[in-house]
């Protein structure tokens, strides 16, 4: 509430214009009763305004008569008031006496000022109503009042036949988008308002009827100046020969940017408004006053009409309800949108992402909301030019960028769905490219945003392009690294040497598990659980050892027994090793070599030769850990002794003992034993 407060009090102070004071000097007091009493209209209780009060009490009915009392004094006095001989000095002295800040009418009726106003002095109040009493003239009754104001409309409106008449027959000089400028706004200007002079910026073919001319230059009038549109005739060409070179090479002149569709034409040597606009025209007026409400708002009561600064009292009542409401809206939207979300999200099992994902969303698109309904009913205000203009340029401004805020959040939501549905496939790619699809996206919106914005302010883009395609190569100097990484980027896209979970290593020594891969960098993960991050043209460039990409893991090791295992009890052990294989569930069962390889230094070395079908290190040594296991059972189960490391110290002849040097048989009978073994051998021929 204290915000509401507080806006209300900045819209009160930008739509008062402190330079206009209705009754700041004798002039405007003389002009207000002159216009209310004498003018087109009959309206005593605007007239009551020049005498001194509070408030809306200035319209009371006890005015209302004091005022008609006071033209019957005038007119039977034969009294011509004449506003051009009142002096409109603020600080104007009486003649007679300097002291005093009053200004005679007629005997008796006089002005007075008091702070920084004048009005009707009391005392000419007091004498107004005794000269009545004596006179004994009555006030016009209601029927005469109506007879009045009857009379005067007529008076009105051959006024403005015979004015539309001679305004048909003068010459108008259009001869240049420029000129037709100049003539509608010095016609349409509240200190000069002639519609039917500023009519003949149509043409006459293009709508035969005058009046209905003056009905369409008068809805185009109060367009402009309701929804903040200010022509400057100085921006308009003064080349009878202009030609739209953006327009297909024709004779037009687009009025404003933002209203495209209303623009000059050349027929013959004028220019006029083109007939599309003529047509167009009620269209984009009712658009802007909906439902009639400019002629509710015109048929107010008088004190809704009252002016206080430069605006109305209904004026002020309406910014107050709309930013009430406005503010009502926003709350009551949030609300109700919280609800159903919250809702929704409970149906789906996911809080978590109404909190985080669907809120950000939904706030922004709420202003967005709230600030275009605002717009829809400012027009109809009908508040200053000036603050209209700028109070269109703040919603061109916010209403896009609410808008893309909330595409912006939206993209996060996008860009989840992506990673959930790149976790259900097998392809670790799209991992990959889930990450950099959101980013991608938000990028694109914050340009799309830019672009738009620019060109709801009528910001030339095209001259912008040119700039960066002139500093292009100076760009790309400058930022060659940059763009050397991005090129890397797109190289590792296209050849996939690597993806998400992948377990890499380089010649530059990076040995770790890819984590995601960026537009400029990739995120590694060491084995030491550390973060790197290497530019993707240092990978591009790199040779790379990708073991995510193996189908199997190879596990190779050496089982040592010792010396004095038989060798029956070897064959059936290495039998039990193979077993141990083709029983584990992840192993490669097509192809592994078990066999007794080698003669160690103090073992028997048994070479295990297998593979893993393991997709990651975790799990491979898992499986180690599994088959290792089973080894050593199976050993202990067939009393197989692993060997270690062993020394045994010869010596060969001691005194008194029997050498230990070996005799060797007689090679015939070693020849003997060969053949009865390998009975297939030559060895014992």
């Amino acid at each position: 509430m204290k915000r509401l407060v507080i806006f209300l009090l900045i819209i009160t102070a930008v739509t008062i214009d402190v330079r206009s004071q209705n009754l700041s000097n004798p002039r405007s007091v003389v002009e207000v009763f002159v216009d209310n009493m004498y003018g087109n209209t009959y309206n005593p209780r605007g007239a009551a305004k020049i005498i001194k009060g509070k408030g809306l009490f200035k319209a009371s009915s006890r005015n209302s008569e004091t005022v008609e009392k006071l033209k019957l004094l005038l007119d039977e006095r034969n009294v011509v008031l004449d506003p051009e001989a009142i002096p409109n000095d603020p600080d104007y002295r009486d003649p007679e006496n300097d002291s005093l800040s009053t200004y005679t009418i007629s005997d008796g009726i006089r002005l007075e000022k008091e702070g920084k106003t004048w009005h009707l002095a009391s005392t000419s109040v007091e004498y107004l109503h005794d000269w009545h009493d004596e006179s004994g003239i009555e006030l016009p009754s209601e029927q005469e009042e109506k007879e009045i104001i009857a009379a005067r409309q007529r008076e009105a409106r051959q006024g403005r036949e015979q004015e539309e008449s001679n305004v048909a027959q003068e010459y108008v000089d259009l001869s240049t988008p420029r000129k037709t400028v100049e003539r509608f706004l010095d016609n349409t200007s509240p200190k000069n308002e002639n519609y039917a002079a500023a009519s003949r910026i149509i043409y006459y073919r293009h709508l035969p009827l005058e009046s209905d001319r003056i009905q369409r230059v008068e809805q185009l009038d109060r367009f402009l100046y309701g929804t903040g549109v200010l022509l400057d005739p100085m921006e308009a060409p003064d080349d009878p020969n202009y030609i739209d070179t953006l327009n297909l090479d024709k004779s037009q002149y687009e009025l404003t940017y933002r209203y495209p569709q209303l623009y000059l034409e050349k027929i013959g040597n004028s220019w006029y408004l083109s007939k599309e606009s003529v047509d167009l025209l009620p269209e984009l007026y009712n658009s802007r006053f909906p439902f009639g409400m400019d002629v509710i708002f015109a048929n107010l009561p008088d004190f809704a009409q009252r002016e206080i600064g430069s605006l109305k009292v209904w004026q002020y009542a309406g910014i107050f309800i709309i930013v009430l409401l406005a503010f009502l809206g926003l709350k009551l939207l949030n609300t109700i949108t919280g609800w159903i979300l919250l809702w929704i999200a409970k149906k789906l099992n996911m809080e978590e992402l109404n909190a985080k994902y669907l809120q950000p969303v939904i706030k922004p698109m709420t202003y967005f909301i709230i600030i275009n309904v605002v717009w829809f009913f400012i027009p109809a205000l009908m508040l200053p030019v000036k603050v209209t203009h700028w109070i269109s340029i703040i919603v061109t401004v916010a209403s896009p960028v609410f808008f893309f805020a909330s595409v912006y959040r939206l993209m996060d939501i996008i860009g989840l769905v992506l990673i959930k549905r790149a976790q259900k496939t097998s392809n670790s790619m799209d991992d990959m490219l889930a990450p950099i699809t959101r980013k991608a996206l938000k990028s694109f919106v914050v340009i799309i945003a830019f672009i738009f914005i620019l060109n709801n302010l009528n910001i030339d883009i095209v001259p912008l392009l040119a700039g960066l395609s002139i500093g292009g190569l100076a760009l790309a100097l400058a930022a060659q690294d940059t763009i050397k990484q991005f090129f890397g980027s797109l190289m590792i896209f296209l050849d996939k040497p690597f993806q998400v979970g992948h377990w890499i290593t380089s010649k530059d020594g990076i040995d770790g598990t890819v984590e995601e891969v960026g537009i400029r960098a990739t995120r590694i993960r060491t084995f030491t659980n550390s973060l790197i991050y290497v530019p993707n043209g240092q990978l591009s460039d790199s040779v790379i050892d990708n073991h995510g990409l193996r189908y199997y893991r190879r596990y190779k090791t050496t089982i040592s027994v010792t010396y004095d295992t038989p060798p029956e009890h070897i064959s059936l052990f290495v039998e039990g090793l193979r077993q141990i294989v083709n029983d584990h569930p992840h192993t490669r069962k097509d192809f592994y070599n078990i066999y007794l390889n080698d003669f160690g230094p103090s073992s028997l070395d048994i070479l295990f030769y297998i593979f893993f079908k393991a997709p990651t290190w975790s799990e491979e040594l898992e499986f180690r850990h599994e088959i290792i296991l089973s080894i050593i059972r199976l050993a202990h189960e067939m009393g197989v002794n692993f060997a270690f490391p062993t020394q045994t110290i010869h010596v060969e002849n001691l005194p008194g003992q029997t050498s230990l040097s070996p005799e060797y048989e007689d090679i015939e009978e070693l020849k003997s034993r060969m053949k009865s073994r390998f009975p297939q051998s030559k060895a014992g021929k």
